[in-house]
């Protein structure tokens, strides 16, 4: 059966479902008001910045550096690579983070590949072939900034 009426507590507390056979009282949290803040809990705000742009490999520039962190907080990054259907070279990405193996992967012509790393570094794009090579990019760089404090 499709519920009728919906009737929401003020206090966000309880819902309470109605239709021609049944109503139903569901407790959603019934120790806490979810909307409240407590001043034992950590305190977290993420930040996150979205840097898209194009990229043009060479014999001139087969490599290029496309992101460096610059200040002290642990950085997530998202990455997305195109890599042109009109390319016969391949595009190879390089993540580094602040600790463990680098993350790497090779996006072939006419391809997107992505990834998520943790603790993130810098982001490197290689050429792998010979030719012009041509794609874009977009970056997902997500900061946790505790306590509100931001280091640079």
């Amino acid at each position: 059966m499709i519920p009728t009426k919906y009737a929401w507590s003020k206090s966000f507390k309880s819902i309470s479902v109605s239709d021609a056979d049944t109503t139903a009282d569901a407790d959603i949290n019934s120790s806490a008001d979810p909307c409240s803040t407590s001043p034992e809990k950590d305190i977290s705000k993420i930040v996150c910045n979205n840097i898209c742009g194009n990229l043009l490999l060479s014999d001139q520039d087969s490599k290029l550096e496309i992101w460096r962190k610059s200040n002290v907080q642990d950085a997530t990054v998202t990455i997305a690579v195109f890599n042109s259907a009109m390319n016969t070279s391949s595009i190879k990405v390089i993540v580094r983070r602040t600790g463990g193996s680098p993350v790497k992967f090779t996006v072939p012509p006419g391809n997107t590949l992505s990834a998520t790393v943790e603790d993130a570094k810098s982001i490197s794009v290689l050429r792998r072939g010979s030719g012009i090579t041509e794609g874009k990019f977009c970056l997902d760089v997500c900061f946790d900034l505790r306590h509100g404090e931001y280091v640079v």
